[in-house]
């Protein structure tokens, strides 16, 4: 049963959500898909023509207060959005995923996305190299190759035709559920699941 994650590292409710899939108990013994997107191409793929996030004060800062209350009920803190670098680290889950440490670089950005330690001029992607041993300037190098954007491009086409339409997004045997919000619902259908292929398996002995 493999969960399917469309999230972006621009959003601040992806990082809480990444972060609760990489740590809550519920989801430990599950296999997660993880599936990197611009959300504000998801968006513009749905029919969703407004402003990003920042152009809309009023909602911007409901969304600082709002991620803080959800940081402080999971025990964690304040994560801020890497914007500036966001396509390079979404791309860089792909280089993960080829090395086999996709877990380990998610958990590494999101160390970084501490309260005022993202500088938008700073070196914030080989500060993800470095905890991960990899060479300065391996995100931004595989973040511009012709792979790199074909794998983005694939996560995007695959989102669209998933019915996703902004981030996070977690698709189960193809049902949505949008939110961080949601996750506990997630985690409810997975328990339901789990408990009913085991009695059909008790059944079937």
């Amino acid at each position: 049963m493999t969960l399917d994650c469309f999230f972006d590292f621009a959003c601040p409710y992806s990082l809480l959500s990444v972060h609760r899939l990489l740590t809550h108990p519920g989801f430990a013994s599950h296999p997660v898909a993880w599936h990197p997107v611009d959300v504000e191409a998801v968006k513009r793929g749905a029919g969703n023509d407004g402003p990003p996030l920042g152009d809309l004060p009023q909602k911007a800062r409901y969304v600082r207060e709002d991620v803080a209350r959800w940081a402080r009920r999971d025990g964690i803190s304040d994560l801020q959005p890497p914007v500036a670098f966001a396509r390079a680290l979404n791309a860089g889950v792909f280089l993960a995923r080829q090395r086999g440490i996709e877990r380990d670089y998610l958990r590494a950005v999101l160390r970084n996305c501490a309260p005022g330690s993202i500088d938008p001029n700073g070196d914030f992607l080989n500060l993800v190299c470095s905890r991960l041993s990899w060479p300065a300037g391996s995100l931004i190098d595989y973040s511009r190759s012709a792979e790199a954007e074909c794998q983005l491009h694939d996560c995007l086409a695959r989102a669209r035709a998933a019915g996703v339409f902004g981030t996070p997004t977690f698709v189960l045997h193809g049902e949505l559920w949008w939110g961080n919000d949601r996750l506990d619902q997630v985690a409810e259908r997975m328990r339901i699941e789990e408990s009913a292929t085991a009695i059909s398996a008790l059944s079937s002995n």
